[in-house]
């Protein structure tokens, strides 16, 4: 799969006449109207020619037909998710690129379909040149019977599958105008279909643009089985968590540089991010509370993966009772393949040890201890 010819599909009559922005102009549109995303475009991540077991690089797969789905997988990490196909309903036709969006044509005459690769993940989005493309626009998605969206602490909407494993994060719903006003929008499954449904209220300055995104993020929980998920508690409650980190919130946080005392909320920490006690990785961090009680880190100036930032702790149980702890990573820095294969490795296996000092000593009056494993 190589999509490298920059094609713009075919301009509406008004699309040079500057009274709106042209649909099909990808990177025109999203900064007219949602410029905080325009610089988020990544390159393909094509599939390695390893074994999936070797993979340390979410992979990207964007079909040259809109006949075939969108693939995308996740690094092969501890606590990862799942690989996720997802078929755009309401797009036909081959595939252009234009600045590395790729472009289809809709299933309407009056909406086109870009998908934009980003580190993380893929943003689906859609241009409604007029409400005549209707309010609801669909993916199919691979998913097994039971599958489900979880809202969990920190805002985030995941998707799991009917054993309650991660699959994917599904990120907050968006619709703008082209006056950058935000429009009524939601999410809705049923089944394998994830639909957003828009509203356009009076005064609705067209066409709008509107996005689901998919990324991916670690969730650990003693479901996953094997012995480096064998816990004490597997069961613990998670309104426990806060009260087991403000007794000695570096007994259980496993990164140098922790305070002994839970932080508070403004609190700079000046984390030593390297597993080597004799290697400093500068990672200073300001610590707030967002959704929740969700914890969240805002990297400052001179952290490796770049100011601006975040990571999000979200402790919650899941609907069989199992403590998960979910860590979500918004990284604005891009430090070459071989240093993001290894900071992942590396988070992967500190998030892993975090959950489990927490697993093991949070305690459950209830009766949820016991081993770890499904």
């Amino acid at each position: 799969m190589a999509l490298a010819i920059a094609i713009g599909l075919p301009a509406p009559a008004w699309a040079n006449t500057g009274s709106r922005p042209d649909v099909g102009d990808p990177s025109a549109l999203i900064e007219k109207i949602a410029p905080d995303i325009a610089t988020e475009t990544v390159a393909v991540v094509e599939p390695p020619e390893v074994q999936d077991s070797e993979r340390a690089e979410p992979s990207l797969v964007i079909p040259a037909t809109a006949d075939e789905p969108v693939k995308l997988a996740p690094p092969e990490s501890e606590g990862a998710g799942q690989a996720l196909s997802v078929e755009i309903v309401e797009a036909q036709g081959n595939a252009t690129v234009a600045n590395g969006i790729t472009v289809f044509e809709g299933t309407s005459d009056s909406s086109v379909a870009y998908v934009q690769p980003t580190m993380n993940g893929v943003r689906f989005l859609t241009a409604v040149e007029d409400a005549d493309a209707g309010n609801t626009f669909s993916y199919t998605l691979d998913i097994a019977p039971g599958s489900q969206l979880v809202d969990i602490p920190g805002g985030f909407t995941i998707l799991v599958d009917p054993n309650g494993r991660y699959i994917a994060t599904l990120d907050a719903a968006w619709a703008k105008d082209s006056n950058g006003k935000e429009l009524p929008t939601r999410y809705e499954l049923v089944g394998d279909v994830l639909t957003q449904h828009v509203e356009y209220p009076t005064g609705t300055m067209f066409p709008v643009l509107l996005d689901p995104a998919w990324t991916y993020a670690y969730d650990f929980y003693a479901g996953l089985g094997g012995p480096a998920y064998s816990v004490t508690y597997p069961k613990g409650k998670d309104w426990r968590v806060a009260n087991l980190l403000n007794t000695c919130f570096s007994c259980y946080f496993p990164i140098a540089g922790a305070s002994q005392g839970f932080p508070a909320d403004g609190a700079i920490l000046n984390l030593n991010a390297s597993p080597f006690s004799l290697i400093n990785v500068p990672a200073p961090v300001r610590k707030s509370t967002v959704n929740q009680g969700a914890m969240q880190f805002l990297a400052l100036e001179g952290h490796f993966d770049g100011a601006g930032s975040k990571i999000t702790f979200s402790w919650y149980n899941d609907a069989s009772g199992y403590l998960h702890l979910y860590v979500y990573a918004y990284v604005v820095k891009d430090n070459g393949a071989v240093a993001n294969e290894a900071n992942r490795l590396v988070a992967g296996a500190n998030w892993l040890t975090f959950w489990r000092n927490v697993a093991n000593n949070v305690g459950d009056p209830g009766g949820g201890g016991g081993g770890g494993g499904a």
